[in-house]
């Protein structure tokens, strides 16, 4: 909105009462107008008024001062016919009295033009303010349309930018419902808000003959009792019906197989070991739609409205410990920070932690050479050690990152479209520069250069790389780019 010079609307519930109070504004302003137009026909009454009798009083005037002229005109001739001089003299006389007569015959002849003269700006002003009055009494609905034309076209203007993000505004209004009803739990559950993973290679879902790039989520609830995966839909009855729409199960379901491929082994390693065998992380799919649901039931999905959503969560009994959960939240963490997406949070409003925890704990796991005798050791240092073994993870990314970022200058480099809705090339490094057009998700472009100085929006800082797309050169925020 910002970017079309919209800056009067501080939260969604203004946008949405703007939608909703359209034709109330429009009336108002319409309104206004009118009455500004009824004060303008009644001040342009007076006015005219007062200009006849300006006009009038400033005629006669001009007509008397033109007849005192001519009066003294006549009276310095009449002196210069009645004179004798010298020979000088009578030339002189004689001059004077060709150019008096000629003043004379100009004022006779010319009396009512010099008038006019005199009067013309304020009579080309009567005549537009008459002109005017007679128009507004003629045509008074159309002087009110004229008058409000700006105002209603950018009335309009905000409606038409409103109406293509409200899809959005609807969406984000939801999420925001459902993060508020999930604050309400108890502070073992630990919400990811708008989760995006990418995968490279892709994972491959062979009964779906599907090959999964990247995945995107509402939300993510890790709690004692495993994760929730929850998309949320403010749609009305017609959107439920609608054939055209995207089907929420199925981009559940998919989310559901690419994170069960990826905490398979990689987090269950990490957790309390169990004699039996390896332990699973239950991933429940939950659709919550605001107000309405289908009648119709699905196979792996649990439709559910939003008053619906917190008891059903805490229905199932805890298999894992806080530390456990922990451990999870942090590896889907590092999986949304490092595909550069918005910062997760946790859902207490006391800021739980989302941190590994580094206390001198003890996380216990059984030893498989000597499973049948049940023996459980205590790993005093166990938390630690993954915390130091993630550290150094880090380390080596970073240090890969700045060593390509070193050597950028001298390789050609491409990367990929990492934000779900698109990315805006712009014109100039910065946020505010001109969108050239939105480059959709997960298409590539090569990288030409980079910007001298990164920029922080919305928390996150990131620097500005110049790409090449199709042609059309222009500048990325690296935030939601994936380097290849």
């Amino acid at each position: 909105m910002r970017n079309h010079n919209v800056n009067e609307f501080s939260s969604l519930n203004e946008l949405i009462t703007f939608q909703k109070n359209y034709s109330g504004n429009q009336q108002e302003i319409i309104s206004n107008h009118s009455i500004l137009i009824e004060q303008e026909k009644s001040t342009l009454n007076k006015e005219i008024v007062q200009l006849e009798d300006f006009i009038k009083t400033r005629k006669n005037e001009i007509e008397q001062e033109l007849f005192f002229e001519l009066e003294k005109l006549k009276q310095q001739l009449g002196s210069l016919l009645s004179s004798h001089f010298n020979i000088f003299n009578t030339f002189t006389n004689y001059l004077k009295k060709i150019g008096i007569k000629k003043r004379i015959r100009e004022i006779e002849l010319n009396l009512n033009l010099e008038i006019a003269y005199s009067i013309q700006e304020s009579t080309n002003t009567l005549t537009k303010k008459i002109n005017r009055y007679q128009y507004i009494t003629s045509h008074f609905m159309d002087a009110v349309k004229q008058s409000s034309s700006l105002q209603l076209k950018e009335l309009e203007r905000k409606k038409s930018l409103i109406d293509e993000l409200n899809t959005t505004i609807y969406g984000a209004l939801g999420e925001q419902k459902v993060s508020n009803e999930l604050e309400n739990l108890p502070d073992e559950y630990i919400l990811i808000n708008d989760f995006t993973c990418s995968f490279y290679p892709p994972i491959y879902n062979r009964k779906e003959n599907d090959y999964i790039k990247s995945v995107q989520i509402d939300h993510i609830l890790i709690s004692p009792a495993g994760i929730f995966l929850i998309e949320t839909k403010n749609w009305s009855e017609h959107s439920l019906n609608n054939i055209n729409l995207r089907s929420p199960v199925e981009q559940i379901k998919r989310t559901n197989f690419a994170l069960f491929k990826i905490l398979t082994g990689r987090i269950t390693n990490s957790l309390d070991h169990h004699h039996w065998g390896e332990r699973k992380v239950p991933i429940r799919n939950l659709i919550v739609l605001i107000n309405q649901k289908p009648r119709e039931e699905f196979q792996h999905v649990k439709i559910l409205i939003l008053k619906e959503l917190r008891n059903y969560v805490e229905y199932f009994k805890p298999s894992f410990s806080s530390k456990e959960t922990q451990i999870i939240a942090n590896f889907l963490l590092s999986l949304n920070r490092d595909n550069f997406t918005k910062t997760p949070v946790p859902i207490s409003k006391s800021e739980r932690s989302i941190r590994p925890s580094l206390d001198s704990g003890s996380m216990t796991y059984s030893n498989v050479d000597t499973i049948n005798k049940w023996k459980t050791i205590k790993l005093i240092f166990g938390v630690a050690l993954i915390a130091i073994t993630i550290t150094f993870i880090d380390f080596l990314r970073q240090s890969f990152d700045s060593s390509k970022t070193a050597n950028f200058q001298y390789s050609a480099q491409t990367a990929r479209i990492n934000s779900k809705k698109g990315l805006h090339l712009r014109d100039q490094p910065s946020s505010r520069g001109k969108i050239l057009l939105t480059i959709p998700f997960n298409e590539k472009v090569e990288i030409i250069d980079k910007s001298g100085n990164g920029e922080t929006i919305y928390g996150q800082t990131a620097y500005w790389y110049k790409v090449d797309y199709n042609g059309t050169t222009g500048w990325l925020w690296n935030e939601y780019l994936q380097m290849q």
